[in-house]
């Protein structure tokens, strides 16, 4: 409502306003993805994203990617989260972050995962635990992103001689998840 009263107020957006606007479609978007609100959450989310690209807000790029990522991990589309997880890693190596650029790599892993390619996935969602862990060498600690990384091979099928009881393994670190 503040946003569209300001619009009439001021006759058109000025490019701060237009920079609230696009932060609005990003927020909103997400929050109605993560109530499962899919229609209406994906065209915000991705109004948001095309104006963030036309502009060059690549942080925002990467806040609408991650929303569109979650959208379809909650959805299990492997091909969109593949997609999305792609952009995201541009986005992520345009903006430095490093910790973003993981995020990227272990939404391609869980798209493999997805897909039913499970021994790529397996190697890709080794990956950013590893970064991760790396990480918090020289910045802040990680924990979360490790633990919740390393529950990920528990929802792979794997060769009982591989993988011996990966039930517990995965109890095991779904608690420690819940610990912190």
């Amino acid at each position: 409502e503040l946003l569209r009263a300001l619009r009439k107020e001021k006759e058109g957006a000025t490019p701060r306003f237009a920079a609230l606007e696009r932060a609005y479609f990003a927020l909103r978007g997400g929050y109605y993805l993560w109530w499962g609100d899919y229609d209406q959450g994906k065209a915000l989310v991705e109004e948001g994203l095309a104006r963030a690209a036309e502009t060059g807000d690549v942080a925002l790029q990467a806040d609408c990617l991650q929303h569109l990522c979650y959208y379809a991990i909650q959805r299990e589309d492997g091909e969109l989260l593949c997609s999305a997880a792609s952009r995201l890693s541009e986005a992520a190596e345009r903006c430095g972050d490093a910790s973003l650029g993981a995020m990227a790599r272990r939404f391609s892993g869980m798209s493999l995962l997805f897909l039913g390619k499970f021994e790529e996935a397996d190697r890709t969602l080794q990956a950013p635990v590893a970064q991760f862990r790396r990480m918090e060498y020289l910045d802040s600690p990680y924990t979360p992103q490790v633990l919740s990384g390393n529950c990920y091979p528990g929802a792979i099928p794997h060769p009982p001689a591989r993988v011996p009881e990966p039930p517990h393994a995965f109890c095991r670190y779904l608690s420690k998840c819940e610990d912190h």
